[in-house]
C-alpha cells in the first residue's frame, strides 16, 4: 500500500510541477529573471519608472491646485466663505504691498 501512495504523491508532485512551469511561463518569469541578471538594464527600467511617477505626480498636485483654485472662485460668491476668501485676499495683497516697499 505505501507504495501506491508514493507513485501518488510522485504523480502529483510532477503535475504540480508542470502546472507550476505553465504558469510561470504565462506570466513571463523567465523575462523577469532575465531582468533580475541585467543590472543595468534593471537599473534604466527603474529610472524610467522614477521619473514617469515623478511627472505623474506633479501633474496630479497642479492639477488639483487648479482645481481648488477654481473652487475657490467660484465660493468666492458665497456670503460667510467669499467674506473670508476676500479677507485673506486683501492680507495677502497687503502684506505683498509692505514687503515691496522694505
Amino acid at each position: 500500500m505505501p507504495s501506491q501512495q508514493s507513485k501518488k504523491g510522485t504523480a502529483t508532485k510532477a503535475q504540480e510541477l508542470d502546472a507550476a512551469e505553465r504558469a510561470a511561463s504565462l506570466v513571463g518569469a523567465e523575462e523577469f529573471v532575465n531582468l533580475l541578471n541585467d543590472r543595468w538594464r534593471f537599473a534604466w527600467l527603474n529610472f524610467r519608472a522614477g521619473i514617469y511617477r515623478g511627472v505623474g505626480f506633479t501633474l496630479g498636485i497642479a492639477l488639483v491646485i487648479v482645481l481648488l483654485g477654481w473652487l475657490v472662485t467660484v465660493l468666492g460668491g458665497i456670503p460667510y466663505i467669499g467674506d473670508f476668501i476676500r479677507e485673506v485676499q486683501e492680507s495677502a495683497t497687503t502684506q505683498s504691498a509692505t514687503s515691496q516697499q522694505n
